[in-house]
């Protein structure tokens, strides 16, 4: 649909804030295909807000986003989007571009000179990037990376929103923590080797925080 102008809605997955050059994602539904890039210099919507975007289609160097937005409509909160579940190799394909993604391997690379690392699940590798959040991972350390999927310079890369990269269990077990059951279903056990207070916060898989004290 490049080039015609169109008037789509979807919840809010992603805001870059302060960076003209990406604006925020919509996600309408779930799985391939369903998420979209929106260049947009006026409007700063919420994650989970439920939006109406009118604009013109547009491939930028093989990003597929909708810009010059003319009309843009704020329906209030909705329910947030989960992210998909995909395997490292099979992230670098069109379908997932715009789309809410999760991504779960050891990092291979420490960050480069353009702040991106390589993550995989042994399948192949996928490019972290640092658009809306910057980690530093351990080369071999386990994670799961969240975030919209996005097309720029030739390679695919999850941009994670600020917090949406979590910590591996056995970097966890190298600070002298452990966490269990795992998987967990009523009651979560953190036990730490030291008695000295230690912060915890609980995310969702959206990215919203439910717990956050510091706990002996």
């Amino acid at each position: 649909m490049t080039g015609q102008y169109v008037v789509t809605t979807g919840v809010v997955t992603a805001v870059a804030e302060g960076d003209v050059d990406y604006g925020y994602w919509i996600q309408n539904g779930t799985g391939p295909w369903t998420g979209i890039h929106v260049k947009d210099l006026t409007n700063v919507p919420a994650i989970g807000e439920s939006v109406e975007v009118t604009g013109t289609v547009e491939e930028f160097f093989g990003d597929t986003r909708i810009n010059n937005v003319s009309a843009f409509v704020n329906n209030g909160a909705s329910t947030p989007v989960s992210p998909l579940s995909v395997g490292t190799a099979a992230l670098n394909d069109e379908q997932f571009e715009g789309v809410l993604v999760s991504g779960t391997g050891a990092a291979q690379t420490e960050l480069d000179s353009f702040n991106e690392w390589l993550l995989s699940d042994g399948s192949g590798d996928i490019v972290v990037n640092d658009v809306m959040f910057l980690y530093a991972p351990i080369v071999g350390t386990n994670y799961t990376v969240n975030g919209p999927l996005v097309f720029a310079f030739g390679t695919y890369r999850i941009e994670p929103r600020d917090g949406d990269v979590f910590t591996g269990l056995q970097e966890l077990s190298d600070l002298g923590v452990s966490i269990f059951p795992n998987p967990v279903t009523e009651v979560l056990n953190i036990q730490r080797e030291s008695a000295e207070p230690m912060r915890v916060q609980l995310f969702e898989m959206n990215g919203k925080m439910i717990l956050d004290e510091v706990v002996t």
